[in-house]
């Protein structure tokens, strides 16, 4: 159909502009400008996650668009207040719904902690970007958050504290930021719930959401064997395979990618992807870079992110040659518009 075609060329699109960002933008400014730019959206996000939870009619009145059951997401140009009339308590920022907001907190802060960006007010923004993810009640996110909190705590405590050992305020607070942050997950229930099939949303409990994944995954893996090397595509015969097999708004985004174009484009995907990601924190250690990967992984697998030009920038600036181009600019004389020396 026109819809599906619209995507095929919209996925291209992506591959295409992103490389060829990838020429011209240094993966250093990439993730300084990323990191701003995920901190900016959070603080917009954090005071609207508080009129959605506390004054609701106030809520509504700030949904730009006409909001009811045949217009699924209300939102405005700078946030997503719900979904099907109703306004909701979970921080999605400007994305369809939390959990994809927190993949892209997510890379903020691994930008942070391992991409050299020379932030500035590095530990602020941290801090700004755990808040916001603790205000997604995303079982992910929390799930990751508790993850790294763990795998990556001397990372977290040398950012807070500027590599300095007496730094003895800045030690206080990334301890008091690493633990109240795993307090507050385990505290909050959402992990032990979503692991017994109980998952929270709003006004009572319902056994949905654990089986609804579970099940995607399994059907997602059936397809993925029946697709074959060049996959289903985006077509009517991918739907009805989908339709019969129960699954809708496949959030399985890394069996998704496997079905739908194929196992030769799929493991070239990864290929790069993953090759991009080791280079483009080729300064971590081993086990760092496992963290990382295995982080990657569940998010690929609970958000259908792969098509996403941030997602697809992480593996072509690891390929591309504008960060030593940037060095040796940065060693050469300034010149005049002529080329003379100055």
């Amino acid at each position: 159909s026109s819809s599906m075609l619209n995507e095929v060329i919209g996925f291209a699109l992506d591959l295409v502009m992103v490389s060829v960002m990838a020429a011209y933008v240094s993966k250093r400014t990439f993730m300084r400008a990323y990191v701003n730019c995920i901190v900016v959206i959070a603080l917009i996000s954090l005071p609207c996650v508080a009129i959605a939870n506390f004054n609701e009619s106030f809520a509504f009145s700030l949904v730009s668009n006409s909001y009811d059951w045949t217009t699924p997401f209300g939102y405005s140009f700078y946030y997503t207040w719900g979904i099907n009339g109703t306004i909701n308590v979970r921080n999605s920022g400007v994305f369809w719904e939390p959990g994809a907001f927190v993949g892209f907190l997510i890379v903020g802060m691994l930008f942070l902690l391992y991409g050299k960006t020379q932030c500035k007010h590095a530990p602020a923004k941290m801090l700004v970007l755990v808040v916001t993810l603790l205000t997604t009640r995303s079982t992910t996110g929390y799930f990751l958050l508790v993850f790294m909190l763990l795998v990556m705590y001397r990372d977290f405590l040398f950012l807070f504290t500027k590599g300095k050992r007496n730094s003895a305020f800045g030690l206080l607070v990334g301890v008091v930021v690493v633990v109240a942050s795993v307090l507050v997950v385990v505290s909050s229930g959402n992990i032990v719930d979503k692991m017994s099939g109980v998952s929270y949303l709003g006004d009572g409990y319902a056994n949905e959401s654990a089986e609804t994944r579970f099940s995607d995954v399994v059907n997602s893996l059936q397809l993925s064997l029946q697709a074959g090397i060049m996959g289903l595509g985006d077509t009517l015969s991918r739907a009805a395979a989908e339709s019969s097999l129960g699954i809708t708004d496949n959030s399985v985004g890394l069996l998704h990618l496997v079905y739908t174009y194929g196992w030769l484009f799929a493991l070239a995907y990864y290929y790069v992807f993953f090759s991009g990601l080791s280079k483009l924190f080729s300064g971590c250690s081993g086990k760092t870079l496992a963290s990382i990967v295995v982080i990657m992984i569940v998010l690929f697998a609970t958000e259908g992110l792969y098509w996403l030009p941030t997602y697809l920038a992480i593996a072509f600036l690891a390929f591309g040659n504008s960060e030593q181009e940037e060095e040796l600019r940065s060693k050469e004389p300034a010149k005049g518009v002529c080329g003379a020396p100055l």
